[in-house]
């Protein structure tokens, strides 16, 4: 009951994973105040987004991920590079 409580309190929540959302959360999709990425399409809220980012001139911060699971990998197989960086024009 304290759980229900709670929820009906809550005015946003950062998700893990923005892709998995319904046509009908869309509405309610927003990016942060201050980010240094944003979407070169702001009105995309779902799906494949392209960013820009704001601030070229700072150094990056990358988070280091462990694979969740190894399904279809071949011992000692890497993971390919990221693309190289690129300039979006429309």
């Amino acid at each position: 009951m304290a759980e229900m409580a709670e929820a009906e309190k809550l005015t946003s929540e950062i998700m893990d994973n923005p892709c998995r959302v319904l046509p009908a959360q869309e509405r309610f999709i927003s990016g942060l105040a201050g980010s240094r990425y944003v979407p070169v399409m702001p009105w995309r809220k779902s799906g494949i987004i392209v960013l820009r980012d704001t601030k070229p001139d700072e150094p990056e911060e990358w988070l280091q991920l462990s694979p969740t699971s190894d399904e279809g990998a071949k011992p000692g197989e890497e993971e390919p590079s990221p693309p190289a960086p690129f300039e979006f024009i429309e």
